[in-house]
């Protein structure tokens, strides 16, 4: 059951944006272009049976341009700022944090 479980919900590490990039996860839809380019020290883990997503990194605070253009819409939130976007018709939420510190949310479809 724990081999099922892996395979189902694969976790990755990448320690730039780059790199995850040149793996293909984000031309198969798991992980949007539009988080900031200077990402580094990535954690992804993606559900294939639910469609979810779940990501934790680091970035520049002043790269949020491609993540701004990319949303919906955007909301202040305790030192940082909340994104609301589609990707791939899913909800996809991204808070972006004044220390450098980023997260994205894809809810169980």
């Amino acid at each position: 059951m724990l081999y099922i479980d892996w395979l189902e919900t694969p976790k990755s590490y990448f320690n730039n944006y780059n790199e995850m990039e040149k793996s293909g996860i984000m031309s198969r839809g798991w992980v949007p272009t539009f988080i900031p380019v200077s990402a580094i020290n990535i954690y992804e883990q993606h559900s294939i049976d639910s469609n979810w997503v779940e990501m934790k990194f680091e970035y520049d605070p002043s790269d949020i341009q491609s993540t701004r253009k990319a949303c919906d819409s955007e909301i202040p939130i305790e030192k940082g700022i909340q994104f609301f976007c589609t990707y791939f018709g899913s909800s996809t939420e991204i808070k972006l944090y004044e220390n450098g510190e980023g997260t994205l949310h894809t809810p169980v479809n």
